[in-house]
């Protein structure tokens, strides 16, 4: 079932797939969610081992994990939905 958090997560991952490894508060305005929506999301998507966050001092990074069977399916899909 597709929920309002679950879309949440594909505009992040969307994001973070256009734009590689970015801070949160980018993630947060590009994909156009609040900050703390953003940031609650994605400790959840790190626990689930979608995303990796990188800790530089006063500015935490996000980026994709593509070790991740899922992430790598939701890749190709956006890459063929782009193509149509």
């Amino acid at each position: 079932m597709i929920t309002e958090r679950s879309l949440y997560r594909l505009r992040i991952l969307s994001t973070l797939l256009k734009e590689g490894e970015i801070p949160i508060s980018l993630v947060a305005r590009e994909s156009r969610l609040r900050f703390d929506i953003a940031k609650r999301e994605i400790a959840e998507m790190e626990r689930k081992g979608l995303v990796e966050i990188l800790d530089s001092g006063r500015v935490k990074l996000v980026r994709i994990n593509m070790t991740n069977r899922k992430v790598i399916i939701l890749r190709n899909l956006i890459e063929e939905l782009e193509d149509l």
